[in-house]
C-alpha cells in the first residue's frame, strides 16, 4: 500500500462504506494522484545550457511545446516524455527544475542530460556518453587547520534497478550508437581520448557534482576533486541537485 492509499484510509474509514465501493474509491484517488499539475509522463528530461536543450530536441523530436509552459514533447502527445531547461546552472536551479518537473508531471524517471567533464582516472573520452552510478557532492566539506575533510550528505542516488535493467543491457548491446546522428568531436592536444579515442563508448561510474566550472588542470581546487574522488569518471554542476 503506498502513501496516496494510506491517506485516503484515514479519510475514508472502511466501515463506513461498502468493501468493493472503498477500493474503487482508492483506485479512483490513484488515478488522480498519478498526473501532477500539467500532466502525466514516464520520463521527464532536464537539460542545462542551450546546445544541450537543443541536442537532446532534436534526437527526440521534441518540437511541440506545451501550452503556456516551457516544457517539450513530441508530436504524439507528452505521455512519454517531457523535455525543458532549466533556469540556470549549478545544484540550486536543478534542484528547482527537479521540483517542478515532479509537481507538474509526476514522471516515473527524471534524467538530466547534459555535458560532463571526463577525469583523468577514467576511461571516458572527448565525445563518450557517461551514465552514474554514484553521485559524490564534491563541495560538501569540513575545513580545520591542516585539514580539509569530506562530509556526507543523505541522497538518492541512481537507482540499482534503472541501471540493472536498461543502462546495462544498452551499453553491451550497443544498438544506440546506430542512432547518434552527429560527428565524433575532433581531438585536440590536451584533449581526453579514452582508450579508444576512434571508437564511441559508453561508460558506467560515479560522477562527482561541483560548483564550479572546472576549466583549468593545473588549478589546486580542480586537482583536489581529481585526486579526493579517483574512482570517479566524470564531473558536472546539477547531479545533486
Amino acid at each position: 500500500m503506498n502513501s496516496s492509499n494510506l491517506r485516503l484510509a484515514c479519510c475514508v474509514p472502511p466501515y463506513r462504506v461498502k468493501p468493493i465501493l472503498f477500493i474503487r474509491r482508492m483506485l479512483c484517488d490513484d488515478r488522480r494522484m498519478e498526473a501532477g499539475r500539467t500532466g502525466k509522463t514516464v520520463v521527464g528530461i532536464l537539460t542545462v545550457i542551450e546546445e544541450e536543450f537543443e541536442a537532446v530536441q532534436v534526437a527526440l523530436k521534441a518540437n511541440v511545446r506545451h501550452p503556456h509552459t516551457g516544457y517539450w514533447h513530441h508530436r504524439r502527445g507528452s505521455s512519454g516524455f517531457v523535455l525543458t531547461r532549466m533556469g540556470d546552472r549549478s545544484t540550486a536551479p536543478a534542484g528547482e527544475a527537479t521540483r517542478d518537473m515532479i509537481e507538474d508531471w509526476r514522471p516515473d524517471v527524471i534524467m538530466v542530460v547534459g555535458i560532463a567533464g571526463a577525469l583523468s582516472s577514467s576511461d571516458a573520452g572527448l565525445g563518450d556518453v557517461v551514465i552514474p552510478d554514484y553521485i559524490h557532492y564534491g563541495e560538501f566539506r569540513k575545513l580545520t587547520p591542516g585539514q580539509d575533510a569530506l562530509r556526507y550528505a543523505a541522497y538518492d542516488h541512481p537507482t540499482v534497478s534503472l541501471r540493472r535493467h536498461f543502462s546495462d543491457g544498452i551499453c553491451e548491446e550497443k544498438q544506440w550508437m546506430k542512432r547518434v546522428a552527429a560527428e565524433r568531436p575532433r581531438l585536440r592536444t590536451g584533449d581526453r581520448s579514452g582508450s579508444n579515442p576512434r571508437s564511441l563508448k559508453s561508460v558506467i561510474g560515479a560522477v562527482v557534482a561541483a560548483e564550479k566550472i572546472c576549466g583549468d588542470p593545473d588549478h589546486p581546487e580542480q586537482d583536489r576533486i581529481f585526486t579526493t574522488f579517483e574512482n570517479a569518471v566524470a564531473l558536472d554542476m546539477e547531479s545533486f541537485g
